[in-house]
C-alpha cells in the first residue's frame, strides 16, 4: 500500500516537473521569438540608415564632382579669356609702336627736300601734324595690362615727347617768316629732331622688350 502511494506521488511531480518545463519551454520560446523580432528590426533600421547614409555619401561625392568639373571649365573659361585680352592688348602695342615709328620716320624728313630744316626755311610744312598714333592711351593702358609697369612707363614717356615735338612743329608753321633769323629754322628743326630721336630711340627699345614679355596664356590660375 505504501509503495503504491510513493510511486502515485512520483508521478505527480513528475507531472508537474514536465508541465513546468513545457511551460518554462514556451516562455522562452517567445521570449526568443520576441527578442528575434526586435534584432530583425534594429537590423533592419540598421539596414536603412546604412542604406540612407551610403546614399547621402553618393550624393556628397557627386555634388563634389559636379562643383570639381565646374571649377575645371571655369579655369578654362578664365584662361581662355585671359589669352584673349593679352593677345589684343599685345596687338594694340606693337600696332600703336609701329604707326609712331612711321610717323617719326616722315617728320625726320618732310617736305619736297626730305629735310625738316628745308622744309621751316621754305615754308612747306606739311598742313597736318600727325606724330602721336591715335590710339596711345589705349596702348598705354594695354601695355599696364601685359603685367610691365616699367613697359608703360616708358611707351608714354615715347608718346609724351611725341607730343611735344607736335606742339614744337605747330609753333613752327605759326611763326611769322619775316621775324626768323638765319640760324632759327636749323635751331628749330634741331629741336623737333632731338624729341623725335629719342622717342624712337624709346619705341625701338619697347619693340624689343615687347617680345620678352610673357606670351599670352602664361600666367597660371590656381584655385
Amino acid at each position: 500500500m505504501q509503495q503504491n502511494t510513493d510511486s502515485s506521488t512520483w508521478m505527480i511531480v513528475a507531472t508537474v516537473v514536465t508541465a513546468v518545463a513545457t511551460v518554462v519551454n514556451s516562455v522562452a520560446v517567445v521570449v526568443l521569438v520576441m527578442v528575434t523580432k526586435r534584432y530583425a528590426k534594429s537590423t533592419a533600421r540598421q539596414a536603412d540608415a546604412a542604406e540612407a547614409q551610403s546614399k547621402s555619401a553618393t550624393a556628397q561625392a557627386n555634388s563634389a564632382l559636379a562643383q570639381a568639373s565646374a571649377a575645371t571649365q571655369t579655369v578654362h573659361a578664365l584662361r581662355q579669356q585671359m589669352y584673349d585680352q593679352e593677345l589684343v592688348s599685345r596687338t594694340v602695342v606693337e600696332a600703336s609702336i609701329k604707326t609712331a615709328l612711321a610717323y617719326i620716320e616722315f617728320w625726320r624728313q618732310p617736305g619736297p627736300r626730305r629735310s625738316l630744316e628745308s622744309s621751316i626755311r621754305s615754308n612747306f610744312l606739311p598742313a597736318q601734324v600727325i606724330l602721336v598714333p591715335s590710339d596711345h592711351l589705349q596702348a598705354v593702358e594695354c601695355a599696364r595690362r601685359l603685367g610691365s609697369r616699367q613697359f608703360a612707363l616708358q611707351l608714354g614717356e615715347a608718346f609724351d615727347k611725341l607730343n611735344v615735338a607736335t606742339q614744337k612743329v605747330e609753333a613752327i608753321r605759326a611763326v611769322d617768316r619775316n621775324w626768323l633769323r638765319p640760324e632759327d629754322p636749323t635751331n628749330m628743326a634741331n629741336e623737333v629732331q632731338a624729341f623725335l630721336d629719342d622717342a624712337r630711340e624709346i619705341l625701338q627699345r619697347c619693340q624689343t622688350d615687347l617680345y620678352s614679355l610673357p606670351s599670352p596664356g602664361s600666367t597660371e590660375i590656381r584655385l
